[in-house]
């Protein structure tokens, strides 16, 4: 009985990462789905600002904009990854094509929320933001 209330106290995964990843794949999406990935901006904030110590860049070098290199900026706004985006979510068919949250959080059968997942990845790495994430 004990067993059963412990269980009940867990949070289940709405819609868990399908099996089929790697390590590196695996942690990188965690890191984006929970809001965990240490861009330079996130970092930017743990450094002591002292003299001769050299400051994390947390803004975007490839951005007009300057803005914050954040995990949203990398993932929705940076108007010069949109390329690599738009090569993402050609290999989706029209009805999958995620915007904003879906990306990240798909949902549905593990098939389908994989081939969104497969996506994501694929733009992390050809557009080289995992070394931020």
């Amino acid at each position: 009985e004990r067993k059963l209330y412990l269980k009940g106290l867990l949070l289940t995964i709405e819609d868990p990462i399908p099996q089929g990843y790697t390590r590196w794949e695996n942690v990188r999406s965690r890191r984006i789905r929970t809001g965990t990935a240490l861009t330079p901006a996130r970092k930017a904030t743990f450094t002591k600002k002292e003299e001769g110590n050299e400051d994390i860049d947390h803004m975007c070098k490839k951005c007009i904009a300057g803005g914050l290199l954040t995990t949203t900026h990398m993932l929705w706004v940076c108007k010069s990854l949109e390329k690599f985006r738009q090569d993402a979510w050609a290999s989706l068919t029209s009805e999958a094509k995620p915007r904003n949250e879906a990306w990240t959080h798909p949902k549905g059968q593990a098939q389908h929320r994989k081939q969104i997942l497969d996506s994501l990845i694929r733009f992390i790495r050809t557009s080289g933001v995992h070394q931020f994430i």
